[in-house]
């Protein structure tokens, strides 16, 4: 899963997010969004659009709501990893420059990070022996 959160100074008053990432479809491939306890209550409308670009998908994202969105993590972006990734190996997924407006349509300045998944590997069987001795 990798996190969007909102850090908004003063012009928090956010009612639009249309974000943009693009990720490795070869390792990666897009599963859902789900809200997080910040937005329970919020009626947030999301929608979403993946579009294939070589060997990367791009997954468009666009949140609205008539209220103004809280500060801190408003979503969660759920990714599915491919068999063929080794533990440990890192795919990033990237902010192609989010776009954000206000209740009113004014468009806000904002930046967006990159993000990164890493293959954890669990329940893995670790041999050993045990020597008991009296």
């Amino acid at each position: 899963m990798v996190p969007v959160t909102l850090s908004a100074g003063r012009s928090g008053r956010v009612g639009r997010i249309f974000l943009e990432v693009s990720f490795p479809r070869q390792f990666l491939s897009f599963n859902s969004v789900l809200k997080t306890t910040t937005t329970e209550s919020l009626q947030l409308d999301i929608k979403t659009e993946l579009q294939e670009t070589g060997e990367e998908e791009v997954l468009r994202v666009e949140l609205s709501s008539s209220k103004p969105f809280p500060q801190g993590e408003l979503i969660q972006l759920q990714f599915d990893v491919s068999q063929e990734a080794q533990p440990n190996q890192e795919f990033s997924v990237k902010s192609l420059g989010p776009r954000v407006e206000t209740l009113q349509g004014e468009v806000v300045e904002a930046r967006g990070s990159d993000g990164l998944i890493i293959v954890a590997i669990f329940g893995e069987a670790i041999p050993a022996c045990f020597f008991y001795m009296h």
